[in-house]
């Protein structure tokens, strides 16, 4: 006997998945030998950490300062970006958080959130107005929004390390209020 073919509307239709358009992801996992007791108590705890930060270029005018920045092995709740970059500044007295996705760039988020494009390529500006984060909500949740709440965590102690102190008030400052958002621990859950 020959099994009859399922109807059209029992058949399902699968279609590639975004990434595969994008390219291969490249997930970075946790190594499978056993961390330090150090180490592993911030695994557990889910407390962002960076292994290192390097100051590409610092750009300031009157009214802004921006930092082009690129961070080492940022682990945030059992996610990890080998390496991350991106701009962190000021605009009068708003924050701004700037991703690119372009080849010299480190893909940083899993679904693209950026809407916008200029003469450099796609990019996306998270703009801290106020107590108000604008573009969060073009954010995915679970591994693009650890993203976030790992870079808001981090700010202050990036910003000290790559400047010096007194350098660049604005910064620390604009980093401190990253920091400070109440919506940072959410963003991670």
């Amino acid at each position: 006997a020959v099994a009859a073919e399922p109807p059209a509307a029992a058949r399902q239709v699968r279609a590639p998945p975004l990434r595969d358009l994008e390219g291969p992801y490249p997930r970075v996992t946790w190594p499978s030998a056993a961390p330090a007791a150090a180490e592993g108590a911030a695994r557990i705890d889910g407390a962002p950490r960076y292994a290192g930060a390097v100051l590409d270029a610092r750009q300031e005018g009157e009214g802004w300062e921006l930092l082009d920045l690129r961070l080492r092995d940022l682990a945030c709740r059992g996610e990890r970006w080998r390496e991350l970059k991106l701009k962190f500044g000021v605009s009068g007295a708003n924050v701004v958080l700037e991703f690119r996705r372009a080849p010299a760039w480190p893909r940083a988020f899993e679904a693209w959130p950026g809407t916008e494009k200029d003469a450099y390529g796609d990019k996306f500006v998270l703009v801290l107005e106020g107590d108000e984060l604008r573009g969060l909500d073009r954010v995915a949740p679970g591994r693009d929004s650890t993203l976030l709440a790992a870079l808001a965590a981090i700010m202050p102690r990036v910003v000290a390390e790559l400047l010096a102190e007194g350098e660049s008030d604005r910064c620390a400052r604009a980093a401190a209020r990253l920091a400070g958002l109440p919506l940072a621990e959410a963003w991670s859950r």
